[in-house]
Parts: structure tokens; C-alpha cells; sequence
């Protein structure tokens, strides 16, 4: 979620296409850049809006780094998600 322990995702729905994500970890540093954004609605959501949130939940061919929270804050009506590949 995007509002309690730590608010890692608080500004989440704030990412552009290309925008730079690090991830850090004990050992190193992964950088992928952003080449997808999408928020769709999850409260009261269609059937194709429910296709859509299979798309990101989906394991894909290449590398891909998919960060999802709820939005907006506070509400959690709908979900933001951010794809993003390796950097170069």
C-alpha cells in the first residue's frame, strides 16, 4: 500500500516513461527505467478493466521489474502500475 510502513509507494503514481527506478539489495544496485504506466480502476471495475490488472500480473519473456500499489491515497478504488526494464 502507498499510505503505512514507510510509504515506499506514496508518490508511485508521480513516475513517467523513462524515469529511473534503483533498487537496492545487500549486494547491489538494479536500475531499470520506466516504459509503462497505467491506473485502473479496481472498485466496481469492467471485465475488460479486470483483463487489464492481468496484464501486469502476468510473468513476462524479459527482464521486467512491476510495482503496483493502491490508489489514490488513502481510498485504494483503484491500482497504479509502474512496468520498468533494465536500464541501459
Amino acid at each position: 500500500h502507498n499510505n503505512f510502513q514507510g510509504q515506499v509507494f506514496k508518490r508511485l503514481s508521480e513516475l513517467k516513461v523513462g524515469d529511473l527506478i534503483q533498487i537496492y539489495t545487500a549486494d547491489r544496485e538494479y536500475r531499470y527505467m520506466v516504459t509503462e504506466t497505467a491506473i485502473v480502476r479496481m472498485v466496481g471495475a469492467s471485465a475488460e478493466e479486470r483483463r487489464r490488472h492481468l496484464q501486469y500480473l502476468l510473468p513476462t519473456p524479459n527482464q521486467t521489474v512491476t510495482l503496483i500499489s493502491c490508489w489514490p491515497y488513502w481510498v485504494y478504488t483503484h491500482r497504479v502500475y509502474v512496468v520498468a526494464k533494465p536500464a541501459p
